[in-house]
């Protein structure tokens, strides 16, 4: 049967998934890196040409490919036949694609800058604080290969630190860009440090799709003749060889930084905040004016002014929702492998059980009762276990138990569970009044071959405005969580159960004959 090719609606998320995030084109001969991350052959080896002959993925997530392993990387079939198929359409519907990225250009229309943002706070938590304040406004378009949300922070033209308080985010839906600038533009927002933060429409390109939070140049354009005067000054030319934003104009301006702090921008009675571009309009009677924001003194014999501090509003409470997966079988096998003190060595101990009760208390011990809505437990039943399931039942967990298979792998319980994660998103949609979070009990993050895996759930929960809290033994959990949590720093957190080995694990004693 043919497949069918994405609606205009799902066609920017579909254009991400054939474009490689090297050259901006659709995949030609696409291989497929140990990390799941997938480039143009010919794009791994001219990057590897810049690296003494290693490719190491731009995404960074740690992946090295040595020089002599190159040729011997995995066609991705599944990608090559995807773009296969979107030439085949292209061809039928006689409307070849371009592959130059001009595809992208559209999405520039979705694009808002906002600038006014704090600069005393790390990149991570201003993405985080920029996704919750956004998201009000419409759904904030994914890159589908970091999973991560378009929004771009902006340093200075050199690409140095600090940051320049200016970010773009590109929504999926146009109106949105209408609802966040008619809802914050000039507003102070407690969240961002109840900053004054100015929103307009994006004249920025950004040539491509890039992941999420990466830090890119201040945009340059073309030589600029500017019209700026200072307040109750006269108006003055200024020539720039290239376009500059208002922190470069204040820098030509002033020569100490603390008199460019004493002045904002404004351009036809509109602000303009402080990574926006220098308009190209300026004229000596519709000059860019620099305000003084400095309160002025008092009148001898006047009364001091007074300047009422900025309240800032309370945020609404928002309730959390617990949802405890517990996949028993990979925390039961992982409780059994053990460190030797004194020699080091890891060694397998069959005799350990896991104290149903106790791990339980752990997991839930900092949630309140009521707001646990889901509690789940599968795995395996062979005759011996079957008390096990009973102290499960009695703690209040659902119990999905299936017979063991006979090949050993219980790949069934493992996507029954899958199967409920997913069943809970679709059940608990609303994670604007109350916050989402997925309890996941495992370590396994195999991919499972193309098949339904706990990572790619995990994934599916971030990207929906869930949280996740994974925990799992320390030797059993899967690198690929790591990766995905440098993705959500903020929103998923790992905890070891290795610290509480000595109250959720006993050792069985032998049965008498």
């Amino acid at each position: 049967m043919a497949t069918k090719l994405p609606t205009t609606k799902e066609s920017r998320n579909f254009e991400d998934l054939v474009t490689c995030k090297i050259c901006l084109k659709h995949f030609v001969d696409p291989r497929l890196l140990p990390c799941s991350h997938t480039y143009c052959f010919g794009c791994i080896c001219k990057a590897a040409s810049y690296t003494n002959g290693d490719f190491m993925c731009p995404l960074k997530d740690g992946t090295t490919v040595q020089q002599n392993q190159i040729n011997s990387l995995r066609l991705n079939h599944a990608m090559a036949e995807v773009v296969k198929m979107v030439f085949d359409d292209y061809k039928q519907n006689n409307n070849p694609p371009s592959n130059s990225g001009g595809d992208r250009q559209r999405f520039k229309e979705n694009m808002i800058l906002v600038s006014g943002l704090p600069l005393d706070i790390s990149e991570e938590h201003l993405l985080d604080k920029l996704w919750k304040v956004f998201s009000t406004v419409g759904n904030i378009k994914i890159n589908q290969e970091t999973k991560g949300a378009s929004i771009d922070l902006f340093r200075k033209i050199d690409n140095k630190p600090p940051l320049n308080g200016t970010a773009t985010i590109t929504f999926e839906r146009e109106e949105s860009v209408v609802k966040a600038i008619e809802k914050y533009n000039g507003k102070c927002v407690p969240i961002l440090n109840n900053n004054q933060i100015y929103v307009k429409k994006s004249e920025v390109t950004t040539g491509g799709n890039y992941a999420t939070g990466l830090v890119h140049p201040s945009p340059n354009s073309t030589e600029l003749k500017v019209w700026v005067k200072i307040e109750k000054r006269l108006a003055r030319k200024e020539e720039f060889t290239c376009t500059i934003d208002i922190d470069d104009l204040k820098k030509r301006v002033f020569k100490e930084q603390n008199d460019r702090d004493l002045y904002e921008a404004y351009y036809r009675n509109q602000p303009l905040g402080p990574g926006e571009r220098v308009p190209s309009g300026t004229t000596s009677d519709q000059p860019i004016v620099l305000r003084n924001i400095k309160p002025q003194p008092p009148e001898p014999g006047g009364p001091s002014p007074v300047t009422p501090k900025p309240v800032s509003a309370p945020e609404p409470f928002v309730s959390t929702d617990y949802h405890i997966i517990v996949d028993c079988s990979n925390i039961f096998i992982g409780s059994q492998t053990i460190r030797d003190p004194t020699t080091g060595a890891t060694q397998k101990n069959p005799a350990i059980r896991v104290n149903v009760k106790n791990l339980v208390r752990v997991v839930e011990n900092d949630k309140l009762k009521i707001y646990i809505k889901t509690r789940i437990a599968g795995g395996s039943k062979p005759p011996e276990n079957l008390p096990v399931w009973k102290e499960w039942a009695s703690c209040g967990y659902k119990c999905i138990v299936i017979e063991r298979s006979v090949s050993g792998p219980e790949d069934g319980v493992d996507e029954m569970l899958h199967a409920q994660i997913l069943q809970l998103l679709h059940i608990y949609k609303d994670t604007q009044t109350r916050s989402q979070v997925l309890v996941l009990v495992t370590g396994d993050g195999n991919i499972n071959g193309g098949r339904t895996s706990f990572l790619q759930s995990v994934e599916s929960v971030l990207t929906s405005n869930w949280s996740v809290e994974l925990w799992s033994w320390e030797r059993s959990l899967s690198q690929h969580f790591l990766s995905t949590q440098r993705f959500f720093p903020s929103r998923m957190t790992i905890k070891y159960l290795d610290s509480y080995r000595n109250d959720i694990t006993f050792i069985q004693k032998p049965r008498e004959n």
